[in-house]
């Protein structure tokens, strides 16, 4: 999977600084240390350095809280999970 995707057009996206960020951080960054990513934005930052480290992300604004919970939150799917899902869907259609 491609770590280094556009989330969405952002004035301020780190996108094209991605390698040489990750690269940074690994210079000083223990194994498994967890880093802080300040000014999240889009969120790109955040997503490809939770490949290797647990990852804080803050913002001021309240949009990046979202797209960066959903880029690298740790969500386990089964089929029960999604059936449902479904099933609450379809009840309120």
């Amino acid at each position: 999977m491609s770590y280094n995707f556009r989330t969405l057009n952002y004035l301020g996206s780190k996108l094209r600084l991605l390698d040489f960020i990750e690269d940074k951080v690994l210079d000083v960054t223990p194994k498994d240390a967890a880093v802080c990513d300040l000014f999240a934005g889009s969120g790109c930052v955040s997503r490809k350095l939770s490949r290797l480290h647990p990852v804080v992300s803050c913002d001021i604004q309240g949009y990046s809280k979202v797209i960066v919970e959903a880029l690298i939150k740790k969500c386990e799917l089964d089929d029960y999970v999604v059936d449902s899902f479904f099933e609450k869907i379809n009840r309120n259609l």
